[in-house]
């Protein structure tokens, strides 16, 4: 992910694309609060941004609710854009 962050500027498209992956996740748990740029993959498609995890280590399956685990892994994007914007 880090190259795409100095390749493609645009913040906003990566911000969806992430959280749209963290939704995606969390009907089978949660991302790690370590989560780092090596650890995204992210692929572009003329307009479209997908993001897969790199590295399976920083995904903890649980069987807490979608709820739980969707307001938990916003919150662990959003702190990780946070680190990263800076």
């Amino acid at each position: 992910m880090g190259q795409y962050v100095v390749l493609h500027p645009d913040k906003e498209s990566i911000t969806s694309a992430l959280l749209r992956f963290a939704e995606q996740l969390s009907p089978f748990g949660i991302l790690s609060e370590e989560l780092s740029n090596q650890d995204i993959l992210v692929q572009t498609r003329e307009n479209h941004r997908a993001c897969y995890l790199g590295n399976y280590t920083e995904f903890r399956i649980n069987r807490y609710s979608l709820e739980k685990n969707g307001l938990d892994n916003m919150h662990i994007v959003e702190q990780f854009l946070q680190i990263n914007s800076s």
